[in-house]
């Protein structure tokens, strides 16, 4: 499949919000799967606020999920690309 980047964007876009969906309807193995396919994405097409964005959300699911250790791990990588890349990092809803 051959995308323009603001195709991808809006694809990365989904997939985030289907893992928000799903995390909210506790199907947790499926919320993973999105957030990662997001996070993937928004690295290939040079996302780097929306990768902070995703790992953020993927820090949530990993929180619903119990796994406190990779939430962690996740949350510091969100705030490390935010200062990296000069995005003002805050709490985000996901």
């Amino acid at each position: 499949m051959n995308m323009r980047a603001n195709e991808k964007q809006q694809l990365s876009q989904n997939f985030h919000n289907l893992a928000l969906l799903f995390q909210e309807k506790n199907k947790l193995d499926s919320a993973f799967f999105y957030i990662h396919k997001a996070i993937a994405l928004k690295g290939e097409i040079g996302d780097s606020g929306g990768r902070a964005f995703s790992n953020h959300a993927l820090g949530t699911i990993q929180l619903t999920a119990g796994q406190f250790n990779e939430a962690i791990i996740s949350f510091q990588e969100s705030l490390e690309i935010s200062t990296l890349f000069g995005f003002t990092p805050g709490l985000f809803y996901g």
